[in-house]
């Protein structure tokens, strides 16, 4: 019943103009700002900054270098902002840019993903980037190791550490 309900918006929307002037500005934000469809959604419903996953394939870049390249090539933001929403100095993001320019000159591939990382979640600094990475992946979307692993390009093992040790400073 409720797919049959879902044919029939999807049918009746068809021609409708706002679906059509979304679609011009999912087109256009994608174009400009290369944002997948789920930031856009999030921009509309006002929700934090989001990294999507597919970022976390890019190689020789430290998780910390990923974001920080990610949010100062692709979402504009200034050394200061970057350094606020991720709860740092802003010298420490300064260099964790540099670094990563020397170690990765092309602009960051990034894919459609349905897992995108908050960036709210590296507020917390009693975790380390990777830590923080981890424990949303695992206990938020419910993946295996093996999954996490396959999404960051990461050993198995060092998603296993990682969320253990995790877990040991939860129980301090």
């Amino acid at each position: 019943m409720h797919q049959g309900r879902g044919v029939f918006l999807k049918e009746k929307l068809k021609n409708d103009k706002i679906v059509e002037a979304l679609e011009v500005v999912d087109a256009y934000f994608k174009d400009k700002y290369q944002l997948s469809t789920d930031e856009v959604l999030g921009i509309i419903k006002k929700e934090s900054l989001s990294v999507p996953i597919s970022v976390f394939k890019t190689p020789n870049l430290s998780s910390l270098e990923i974001i920080v390249k990610f949010l100062k090539e692709n979402k504009d933001m200034s050394y200061h902002e970057i350094a606020q929403e991720l709860n740092r100095d802003d010298r420490t993001i300064w260099s964790t840019y540099s670094n990563s320019k020397k170690k990765f000159l092309k602009k960051l591939v990034i894919k459609d993903s349905e897992i995108s990382i908050p960036l709210d979640i590296f507020k917390r600094r009693n975790y380390s980037v990777l830590e923080n990475i981890v424990l949303f992946l695992k206990e938020k979307k419910t993946l295996s190791y093996n999954k996490i692993a396959d999404l960051l390009c990461k050993h198995y093992q060092t998603i296993w550490t990682t969320y253990k040790r995790a877990l040991n400073k939860n129980e301090k």
